[in-house]
């Protein structure tokens, strides 16, 4: 019977824990605090960091930041929009802005043929015929 009870506080405990991260977004903000931290660093110490190294772990961050700019849209880490604009709307890839990036997205989300790919505003497919 101890073990039960001993294994069913485990359980709440656990439980409880990922209630804490999903509640404080804790993932989102490891990712915006890796995302600028790593960025800072690569630029800081590029003089320093062999080529072979630096422009794989720059693709890579950049890789992150357009994941973080998709959960800031979907408001993710907070629910202000302007807010997560400022944490995730930095330009680090240089390639497409934060606000067209949003209002292509969200229109993605609004389209009713979202599973469509002839329909689907961010869709890249094309059919054979054109």
């Amino acid at each position: 019977m101890d073990k039960t009870i001993s294994s069913q506080g485990n359980q709440a405990l656990r439980n409880g824990a990922r209630s804490l991260v999903r509640r404080t977004e804790a993932p989102t903000w490891l990712l915006i605090f890796l995302v600028y931290g790593g960025w800072g660093g690569l630029t800081w110490f590029h003089d320093s960091i062999a080529w072979w190294l630096l422009a794989p772990a720059g693709a890579w961050l950049i890789a992150l930041h357009g994941s973080l700019q998709h959960e800031a849209l979907h408001l993710h880490p907070t629910r202000h929009a302007w807010l997560n604009t400022l944490l995730a709307g930095a330009p680090l890839g240089l390639w497409m802005p934060y606000p067209i990036y949003r209002d292509s997205h969200l229109a993605h989300h609004a389209a009713a043929s979202l599973t469509d790919p002839l329909g689907d505003p961010e869709s890249c497919y094309a059919p054979r015929d054109r």
